[in-house]
């Protein structure tokens, strides 16, 4: 592993393959104040792409319930994320170690994929043992928040759409009602939008350090977790596993 304070092998290659397809890489400039203004003009072009991401909430948040399991609590939440009138609610699991307690310990975003049981997968509840990735991270000693992804917070809880015989049609009835509401945006941006607010409610958590803050996500949840991060400068890391984007295809054109 490079050590992250060499800079050097950060650097763009001196040379780059002619007959490749792949875009060039972003050229960072030759120091930080460079970059900055770069990553300004990115950001900029994104978000005309994403259309305007909602306004978040107030983010009032509401205990639903608490379970204490080996190790930690298992608290279900729901927080707002855009305030009346068009009031979008979003429910998560906090997973919060127990026993001794630091001062401050780092906090992770865990974003679900595309399953049954939505945010009870990560919680631990449902789903694969091997895909229980907040009780992983919960059990090294971070604050974990799964958050149920917005298309299933306009559907209904645990509507699986991969299994649906009308699964595309699904998709395209909630966008048609998200745009009644945002007639400019897009359901990229608006799943943006919520998995910057979920890093919101984790900074607030007592007991989260706010500079040791992070995200990991799988399939769609890779998603959020690379555009949380492209747009959130507090992630300290961002872990993308098989998300559906590449340099030549993606579907985050498709209407949701």
């Amino acid at each position: 592993m490079p050590d992250p304070a060499d800079t050097a092998w950060q650097q763009r290659p001196s040379q780059f393959p002619a007959d490749t397809h792949w875009p060039p890489p972003i050229d960072p400039g030759p120091d930080l104040a460079t970059w900055a203004l770069r990553r300004a003009e990115i950001d900029v072009r994104w978000r005309r792409l994403l259309g305007p991401l909602p306004d978040g909430g107030d983010l009032q948040t509401v205990v639903l319930g608490e379970t204490q399991e080996d190790g930690f609590s298992r608290r279900r939440i729901r927080y707002r994320i855009e305030n009346p009138p068009h009031e979008h609610w979003v429910e998560a699991y906090l997973l919060i170690p127990t026993g001794d307690t630091p001062a401050a310990r780092p906090g992770i975003v865990v974003y679900h994929p595309t399953c049954p049981r939505d945010c009870e997968e990560p919680a631990g509840l449902a789903g694969l043992a091997s895909r229980h990735s907040g009780v992983e991270f919960v059990r090294q000693g971070y604050v974990v928040l799964c958050p149920r992804n917005v298309l299933w917070e306009y559907a209904g809880p645990y509507h699986d759409f991969t299994r649906s015989d009308h699964g595309e049609r699904d998709l395209l009835a909630l966008m048609a009602r998200f745009r009644a509401i945002h007639p400019q945006g897009t359901g990229m941006g608006k799943m943006t939008a919520a998995a910057i607010a979920a890093v919101d409610v984790l900074a607030a958590t007592p007991g989260v350090d706010p500079g040791r803050l992070h995200a990991f996500g799988f399939s769609l949840g890779a998603k959020e977790a690379l555009f949380a991060a492209a747009f959130d400068t507090r992630l300290q890391s961002s872990v993308f596993v098989d998300g559906g984007i590449g340099l030549g295809y993606s579907n985050w054109r498709s209407d949701w």
